[in-house]
């Protein structure tokens, strides 16, 4: 994702962009929707989550996929509504996210564990 399609995004949306895409946790994080590049990363980790958990044919709440950083600052990702149901039919226990994220370009991977990885 290109961190000047968020910052375009706030500008011509402001509140209601932040309110459609990011939880509110997310957008404390953001310095209350001021750190564009944030506001990216979240956005393409989102994503990446969703293609991991398999949500890629029907639309979903990007607020169902809320990216924080945990207490020893590792990205966390929580799924909550449809998100939950679909990663529980494919047997996901676990979600991990990376994010790189340069001055302008943030890229993101999420790899979904299932129950059946646990047992190897």
């Amino acid at each position: 994702m290109d961190v000047g399609d968020a910052r375009a995004s706030l500008a011509r949306y402001g509140t209601l962009y932040l309110r459609r895409v990011f939880t509110k946790g997310e957008i404390a994080d953001s310095k209350d929707g001021r750190d564009a590049r944030w506001l990216a990363a979240c956005f393409a980790a989102k994503e990446a989550t969703l293609k991991s958990i398999g949500a890629t044919s029907e639309p979903i709440d990007l607020r169902f996929v809320e990216i924080r950083p945990d207490a020893s600052g590792e990205l966390a990702v929580r799924l909550s509504g449809t998100c939950v149901e679909i990663a529980e039919r494919a047997g996901i226990v676990r979600i991990s996210v990376s994010v790189a994220v340069t001055h302008e370009v943030v890229a993101a991977i999420a790899v979904a564990q299932t129950t059946d990885d646990e047992r190897e």
